[in-house]
């Protein structure tokens, strides 16, 4: 057994929190999956297991050792390693890949043969080899976190602790992560304890906790019971007033554009779809309906287009992060912006709110062509969080509501109680989970109801609760003229678009709604199959060899082939059905 808890306790007299009689099992060359909302106690119970925060009841066994409260165990370290929640939070900025890793290497006392030889190997399986003299502060995020792992790993630890490694990363890296996670997995008998709020991997894991406010509501391995007498319905919907009886009446609603995927209990006569590991959370969480509408946009724009970009680059000396982006955006529209990490997303919505100035090309927001009169017309969410850590979160909105010269806060009133941000209106925001800072941005940077809001990544690491909510809230801007343009990695985010824009390596890729791009992929790529067995990984990686384009949703492998080729290669006890492209398909597809 490499962990062990039983009965482990931790009370916060400073935010009444309590992680609540937690127990669990973790062996050896196994994944523990740990999920929940935000503030339901996953990073402490992590940072517990990691001997970096202490413990008031219970007992901890790690790797055979009785850990007791409130005493460390510096003995353990060389066979355990903790990555914290952030990209690249563990890394040294300033430090080259290479010299990431040798620093990390130096601290656990590894001799220099032994240090080559791991660190090459390290290299060469997460594809950082041709960037070893590149400094962290340049990587991408998804290269920020391979290096990260491989500065945990460089000592041949039995366990890993990953607080949410996938966040704020794209999805052709994610799957590179998680093919990494699994290798080292099958290679060195690695274990593994991750939090993450995508379901689909945590239904990869060996065994999934799902903590509650603090407490278990689900321990165990995902098997098909656990989907009996789920059933999903996904009905059409004409407009965002007919929503409310669904969120009333059904279990875990989730807003997609024109429908509405929900859970009940009982079939009814309606249109049933296969459940998903997600579906099955969500129907155990109370999910909220926003029950809000905003005022019709009181702005004249008399022209189609509210954006438009014409030719746009920007060189950073020699390097070019855009190069001649060509779109519009029409009032109203929700506009994704999709890419890979370091695509020029962020530099892109940077030009565009006055931040950084283009090389070449130009721009028009509202029929301008600068943006200097027009800053209180725009709101804008950062990617990286930019309030004020030292104010409480009341007084947050109270300083932007005064920057806006807003008066009445009552509809935004209904909103924080909804996200629930009212229950921390007085602490400071640096205490605060990662999710809800993420709320409380997105509140400061629509607070005003500009006709035009860029959000960076708005959800990234909100819980798929709130992230409903939060779309909910972005349709209902939307309904009311005000024009959205955001960046996501959830590519089911992606399916609520209008349309949305592909950019790699700086350049546009495509321009086109989602139903567009997934019919495309058909023609390019071939039809989608997906195969059940619960050999998964191992036929996955067969695939992979094979050279066919596969990848995996939860522990379903999805392939693409303009025949059917590939069913040789497969195990008689393998279920293969047909199904449709996601959005995540089509990102990795054009993008990777």
């Amino acid at each position: 057994m490499i962990v062990k808890l039983e009965n482990i306790s931790k009370h916060y007299k400073k935010t009444n929190f309590t992680l609540n009689k937690i127990n669990l099992e973790l062996g050896k060359s196994e994944i523990l999956g740990v999920i929940g909302p935000d503030g339901a106690g996953k990073s402490t119970l992590l940072k517990i297991i990691a001997n970096i925060t202490d413990f008031d009841d219970g007992n901890l066994i790690v790797l055979g050792n009785n850990i007791s409260p409130k005493k460390n165990y510096d003995h353990l370290k060389d066979k355990i390693a903790y990555m914290p929640q952030g990209l690249g939070l563990n890394l040294y900025q300033r430090l080259s890949v290479e010299e990431n890793i040798n620093f990390f290497a130096n601290l656990k006392g590894l001799d220099t043969k032994e240090i080559e030889d791991r660190k090459n190997k390290l290299l060469e399986i997460t594809g950082l080899s041709k960037f070893k003299d590149r400094k962290a502060i340049n990587l991408s995020g998804g290269m920020k976190q391979k290096l990260g792992i491989c500065c945990s790993l460089i000592h041949k630890p039995e366990l890993i602790i990953l607080d949410e490694p996938t966040i704020g990363v794209d999805p052709i890296s994610r799957r590179e992560l998680w093919d990494l996670f699994m290798e080292f997995v099958n290679i060195e008998n690695l274990s593994i304890i991750i939090s993450t709020s995508y379901m689909d991997e945590a239904e990869r894991c060996d065994k999934v906790l799902f903590l509650l406010d603090g407490n278990t509501n689900f321990y165990g391995k995902i098997d098909n019971s656990l989907f009996e007498k789920v059933y999903v319905y996904e009905d059409n919907l004409q407009n965002l007033k007919n929503i409310d009886h669904y969120y009333k009446q059904y279990k875990g609603c989730r807003l997609k554009r024109g429908k509405i995927r929900f859970v009940y209990f009982n079939k009814i006569n309606k249109k049933l779809k296969e459940p998903y590991f997600e579906d099955v959370i969500m129907s155990k969480l109370n999910t909220k309906y926003l029950n809000i509408y905003f005022k019709p946009l009181d702005i004249d724009v008399p022209y189609d287009n509210i954006i438009e970009l014409k030719g746009i680059s920007k060189a950073f000396g020699e390097f070019y992060a855009l190069k001649n982006i060509t779109f519009d955006v029409k009032k109203g529209e929700i506009f994704g912006l999709l890419g890979p990490n370091g695509a020029g997303k962020t530099t892109l919505l940077k030009i565009l709110t006055g931040l950084y100035k283009q090389s070449e090309g130009s721009f028009k927001i509202l029929g301008k062509e600068s943006i200097k009169n027009l800053k209180k017309q725009i709101g804008y969410m950062s990617q990286k969080f930019s309030l004020y850590s030292d104010l409480t979160v009341k007084e947050n909105i109270e300083y932007y509501s005064k920057i806006y010269d807003v008066k009445n806060l009552h509809l935004f009133e209904e909103i924080i109680n909804t996200i629930g941000l009212n229950t921390y209106l007085n602490h400071l925001v640096k205490d605060l989970p990662l999710g809800f800072k993420q709320r409380l941005a997105l509140i400061c940077s629509i607070i005003h109801l500009p006709p035009i809001v860029f959000l960076d990544e708005p959800t990234s690491g909100v819980d798929p609760v709130e992230r409903d909510v939060f779309w909910q809230l972005i349709f209902k801007l939307a309904e009311s003229g005000i024009t959205l343009i955001v960046t996501t990695h959830y590519m089911s985010e992606a399916e609520n678009c209008d349309r949305v824009a592909l950019i790699s390596n700086g350049q546009l890729v495509a321009v086109d709604n989602p139903t567009n791009l997934k019919n495309k992929l058909i023609h390019d790529a071939g039809s989608v199959y997906e195969i059940t067995d619960k050999n998964y990984f191992d036929i996955y990686s067969n695939l992979k060899v094979n050279g066919y384009n596969v990848s995996l949703y939860g522990r379903k492998i999805r392939v693409f082939s303009k025949t059917e080729s590939f069913k040789h290669l497969l195990p008689k006890s393998s279920i293969v059905k047909g199904s449709e492209p996601y959005m995540e398909d089509v990102f990795v597809y054009y993008t990777k």
